[in-house]
């Protein structure tokens, strides 16, 4: 066990992983109020690199700490400022930022150990699970070169857990999968975080995020109570997301607006604004669950809520510009007499069964404000579409002391109705 408290790490060289911290297989390294900065490795195989902190299947918590301005130069190097290799790596109340790395993980990669028979001694492979958290940690400007360049902000090799949540992943760049690259075998949970301004250089796409797959493979990629907003594919599809894969990604109770280009691929969405991108907000792939905001109608999931539709024709969903309006990152507030307000569903907390804090996830929005709220002054409290509930209005009390009287609802028409 190795404790790193008040430190400052930098200026060091790794030969071939670790350029700041190096962990063992059967280490525990616990990083505390320390700067790792400027430190470099120059390993050139795709399991070396981690310019700032390598673990090589131990355990790493790095908490309150600044890991910036590292990099891993090798020909396929890694893990700009953190390379995890089969091992377990938290990341809290911490900024990984304007790390590189040739290959893949300008801020974080995590994934296998290669096998190497002919080293002295040989390496034997190893192809455990990894397991990656993020949570209220700021992952900025950190770059992936190429080739081929994958996953500015995170890339994830193999099998493997990641969780961001609570966090802000912004000016991120790579040529595929700009802020968050998730493998074919690999599960991605996004949540309470917010995706702005990075970008994938190439012609594949994915701006904010990324997930691997063919036409038979793919891995698992959720968002939840997300904001992902001015992201760019510059060649490519997915401004905000491109799935790859076959199996269905979801975003639930997300705001996906001002991207160079809206979601691509297998993607499922509920109660989530889709609109007022550059290019187009959707593909063929795209289905719905109900309770989102589009400009043009997607079709309607097997997984559609009973009695469910999506409010369309919107092409501008009055959001204010993000910005601190409480909660952990900069959010998109809706302004008054939006027409995301009280436009969502309710969602059962089975709909994230499996997921931590499910309950969470759905009764509070991305800033941890209790949902629904009384958003438009008409007595009910409906929840609304999108990652952030408008405000309450207070209601005036009807002359008298009789209360409000909420409009009624319109009856939806029931053309074989005869009677």
């Amino acid at each position: 066990t190795v404790d790193v408290v008040d430190s400052v790490v930098t200026g060091n060289t790794g030969a071939r992983e670790g350029g700041g911290l190096w962990n063992s297989a059967a280490g525990v390294l616990t990083v505390s109020s320390t700067e790792i900065t400027g430190n470099t490795t120059n390993g050139a195989l795709a399991d070396q690199g981690g310019g700032g902190v390598f673990t090589e299947g131990g355990d790493v918590l790095v908490d309150t700490s600044l890991i910036a301005d590292n990099a891993a130069t090798g020909a396929a190097a890694s893990g700009g400022g953190i390379l995890n290799i089969t091992g377990s790596v938290t990341v809290v109340d911490s900024e990984i930022s304007s790390n590189t790395a040739v290959r893949a993980g300008g801020g974080i990669e995590a994934g296998p150990l290669l096998a190497v028979p002919d080293a002295t001694p040989s390496i034997t492979g190893r192809a455990d699970a990894t397991e990656t958290a993020l949570v209220g940690v700021d992952l900025l400007d950190n770059t992936v070169t190429g080739p081929p360049g994958n996953g500015g902000g995170i890339h994830l090799t193999g099998a493997g857990d990641v969780l961001v949540d609570t966090s802000l992943v912004s000016g991120n760049s790579a040529v595929e999968g700009g802020g968050l690259w998730n493998s074919a075998a690999g599960t991605l949970a996004v949540t309470d975080t917010t995706l702005e301004g990075n970008t994938a250089t190439g012609t594949d796409g994915g701006g904010a995020l990324y997930q691997d797959g063919t036409a038979t493979t793919g891995g698992t990629l959720i968002g939840i109570n997300v904001t992902v907003t001015g992201n760019t594919a510059a060649a490519g599809r997915g401004g905000a997301l491109l799935n790859a894969g076959n199996v269905v990604a979801g975003l639930l109770h997300a705001t996906v607006v001002g991207n160079s280009s809206g979601v691509a691929g297998t993607v499922e969405i509920g109660n989530t604004i889709l609109t007022a991108n550059d290019a187009d907000d959707t593909d063929a792939g795209v289905t719905s669950v109900g309770g989102n905001v589009l400009d043009a109608a997607v079709p309607f999931s097997a997984d559609r809520l009973a009695g469910a539709d999506d409010t369309t024709g919107v092409t501008d969903p009055q959001l204010g510009a993000l910005a601190d309006n409480g909660g952990p990152t900069p959010t998109l507030l809706p302004r008054t007499g939006s027409p995301v307000i009280d436009a969502g569903l309710p969602v059962a907390d089975a709909a994230v069964e499996g997921m931590d804090d499910a309950a969470r996830l759905v009764d509070f929005d991305q800033r941890g404000v209790a949902r629904p709220l009384d958003g438009n002054g008409d007595g009910r409290a409906d929840l609304d579409s999108g990652s952030v509930e408008a405000a309450a209005i207070a209601v005036t009390p009807a002359p008298g002391g009789g209360g409000v009287t909420p409009p009624a609802r319109p009856v939806p028409a029931q053309p074989n109705y005869t009677g």
